[in-house]
């Protein structure tokens, strides 16, 4: 009797303890993509080189304070978990990520020891800052995640946590896309600019779009969140939540078009047919047929609308694949040369001149470029293939002065300092063991899922949340072919991972344990039946 006392005393005690965990989840969830703050410091270069990665004062506003929190979060989180299990005898799940995982984070933490410039593989550059205590922060969260219980009201907790960053990303986007300067009002200017920094002038130019560092990353993370409410709003049992969910797609949408970036475009344009599909199958369809229909309406209206104002909106969307743009008023001349004739006719005269370096024609390689920054910093991994150069170190190894800058990134005056692709620079950074290890977690990750959801239908809260985490899983990797790992969305990615890895478990287990039920009911009948053939 006391000993189920005392277990029953443990196991509150650690209900409340995963509770305060989560809460802090969810905070990082809110408050680190949404951080922005000036933040000047001293930058020591280890190469002495073009001005842009030369020791100075440097400026970043989109990441030094996430970092701070991220960071702190995590060892309060990590601090709470250890004493879980040192102290309540909590033991670490047995799951299929831990093996990976365990790789994953000694070659990460291995490359950075042994990295050419090791306090810039720790931290990242001073304005990414997404170097090894990054990554190895994003695990620790990705496995404490994985480690928790959750009930579906824990896990729509995480969805409606992702409300505020689409909302004021949406509406910040909508008014810089329109021309307003938020640069300009006090309250913003305030909350950005540090009291002793108030008095900067911003460069000619710059505007405040988002609380993401760079259109690219805001283009991904729309994708994201796009398949994420989406799925939700097609499948979710309750109608007024399904009407919410569309309007936070639809937000998420103009977000999309508002960054002018084609990675998060590529991605839904993947993805959609799977989700239609999925919905094909399904006994159910009448909810999720008007909500395909309706996004798709609203797409085109947004995309027709927003390319009317800035024609770049149909480039970098439906200009990937149509060459025409019929937003786009201007007419493009073809005269490259022109030929005058001279009033006297002169005898020409043999000059010596030096044979002249033959320099590429300026020009853009396929991707906007990324295609030749892929093919240098493989290249570059060929050379270091086990342990990488250190995680956010490639500005320093790329080769800068190549002569193809010219003819893959239009200009020499480009300075490369991120791979464009989350795994190339992870097999950069930390080499190829550390990039398997990864890849073999997502691959056993998506069997599972994909062995569960095939033949699911999607007529309970569990089994339509399961099939959201997953959209939103494979709409962040998919972003991720075109876009590197940064601090402001990563935490989300590896939280969500973490929540969708243990829900995923919850669900077998769950669905398991009912099967042994039927089962047990049918050999009980069984049993009794004979019972009363021999009575």
């Amino acid at each position: 009797m006391n000993n189920h006392l005392f277990n029953h005393d443990i196991f509150q005690q650690n209900s409340k303890l995963d509770r305060v965990i989560l809460v802090i989840l969810l905070s990082i969830f809110i408050i680190v993509p949404l951080i922005v703050r000036l933040h000047v410091t001293d930058f020591a270069s280890p190469l002495i080189s073009r001005s842009i990665l030369n020791s100075g004062t440097k400026g970043d506003f989109y990441s030094y304070y996430k970092f701070l929190y991220l960071i702190g979060a995590t060892c309060l989180i990590c601090f709470l978990f250890v004493f879980r299990m040192a102290f309540w005898s909590y033991p670490v799940k047995e799951s299929y990520i831990n093996i990976p995982v365990a790789i994953l984070f000694v070659i990460i933490g291995l490359s950075a020891a042994l990295a050419p410039y090791k306090s810039l593989a720790l931290f990242g550059e001073y304005n990414r800052l997404d170097g090894t205590l990054t990554y190895i922060a994003c695990i620790i969260l990705f496995f404490i995640a994985a480690n928790l219980k959750y009930t579906d009201r824990y896990v729509s907790a995480f969805i409606y946590a992702l409300y505020p960053f689409t909302i004021l990303n949406g509406i910040i986007g909508i008014m810089t896309f329109f021309g307003a300067d938020l640069l300009q009002v006090d309250f913003i200017h305030t909350l950005i600019f540090p009291k002793e920094f108030s008095d900067l002038n911003v460069t000619e130019g710059s505007s405040f779009q988002s609380t993401i560092n760079h259109p690219n990353y805001v283009s991904g993370i729309s994708a994201m969140l796009i398949m994420t409410f989406l799925t939700l709003a097609m499948f979710d049992l309750k109608r007024v939540r399904a009407i919410i969910h569309f309007c936070m797609a639809v937000i998420s949408t103009m977000l999309l078009f508002t960054s002018m970036s084609t990675s998060g475009f590529l991605t839904i344009v993947v993805l959609l047919p799977l989700l239609f599909l999925f919905l094909f199958f399904q006994e159910k369809k009448k909810q999720g047929m008007a909500v395909a229909v309706s996004f798709l309406v609203c797409l085109v209206a947004l995309l027709v609308s927003m390319s009317m104002h800035n024609d770049r909106v149909w480039d970098n969307s439906v200009g990937f694949f149509v060459s025409t743009n019929p937003f786009n008023g201007e007419s493009v001349s073809f005269v490259t040369t022109v030929y005058a004739e001279t009033t006297e006719e002169e005898e020409p005269k043999k000059v010596e001149i030096p044979p002249l370096p033959v320099l590429p024609e300026s020009g853009f390689a396929p991707g906007t470029g990324r295609l030749y920054i892929w093919e240098k910093t493989l290249e570059l991994v060929k050379e270091k293939p086990f342990i990488g150069y250190g995680l956010d170190t490639l500005s320093y190894q790329f080769p800068q002065n190549d002569v193809g800058i010219i003819s893959g990134l239009e200009s020499s005056d480009i300075v490369v300092d991120k791979p464009h692709n989350l795994y190339i620079g992870l097999a950069f950074g930390s080499g190829v063991f550390a990039l398997l290890a990864f890849i073999v977690l997502l691959l056993v990750h998506f069997w599972k899922n994909s062995r569960v959801l095939w033949k699911l239908q999607l007529d309970s809260t569990a089994s339509v949340l399961l099939m959201t985490l997953f959209m939103g899983w494979m709409a962040y990797l998919i972003q991720a072919l075109f876009n590197d790992s940064i601090i402001g969305t990563s935490p989300i990615f590896f939280i969500l991972f973490g929540v969708g890895v243990s829900y995923l478990q919850q669900y077998i287990e769950k669905s398991n344990q009912v099967d042994e039920d039927y089962e047990s009911l049918f050999t009980i009948a069984g049993t009794n039946e004979n019972d009363q053939s021999h009575a």
